[in-house]
């Protein structure tokens, strides 16, 4: 049992570590939400074995722009004119989940909350894109029965970009 739950953490972990290397690391992360005047929150649909425990992405999404809005950072409503201002960026929750096959009884969940914003080629100034500028993630187990603390856990993270964002943007 032990070794099955360590497995499933494993498998979690790997969908929600591995990647592109991340600025964080570097101490390059903060820094680049400097100038930064407003954030749209997005929530990836991938509640599929969370949506039988009643979590919809509208609650998590929810929860975290009021923690933004609480911090006092503006907060925009998505549409594709936002790509138009580099000085928006986009936060975006990504939440991995799997059950337990055998016991049923719990959950193996990775989330990140992700700051992705426009960026400029450096080697041609001419190409623009949307980039993950911060980013920061969790993994863990959660009882079924416990699973409305991921809410919880959403809103953590939104705190620790909070934290980031008002540090480098200070009025």
């Amino acid at each position: 049992m032990k070794f099955r739950m360590s497995l499933l953490v494993a498998e979690v972990a790997a969908l929600v570590i591995l990647g592109p290397a991340s600025l964080q690391a570097q101490g390059y992360d903060t820094a680049t939400l400097k100038g930064s005047t407003a954030v749209c929150v997005q929530v990836d649909p991938g509640l599929d074995d969370l949506s039988q425990y009643d979590l919809t992405e509208e609650e998590f999404q929810t929860a975290i722009e009021l923690r933004l809005r609480i911090a006092g950072i503006r907060v925009l409503p998505y549409s594709t004119d936002l790509y138009k201002d580099p000085t928006i960026g986009f936060l975006v929750l990504r939440l991995s989940s799997r059950l337990d096959p055998v016991s049923k009884s719990y959950f193996a969940v990775g989330m990140e909350l992700a700051y992705g914003q426009q960026a400029v080629l450096m080697r041609d100034r001419g190409v623009a894109l949307l980039a993950t500028t911060w980013r920061r993630n969790t993994i863990g187990t959660v009882g079924t029965a416990k699973v409305r603390q991921l809410v919880e856990g959403a809103k953590d993270l939104a705190d620790m970009f909070a934290n980031a964002f008002l540090s480098a943007n200070t009025r």
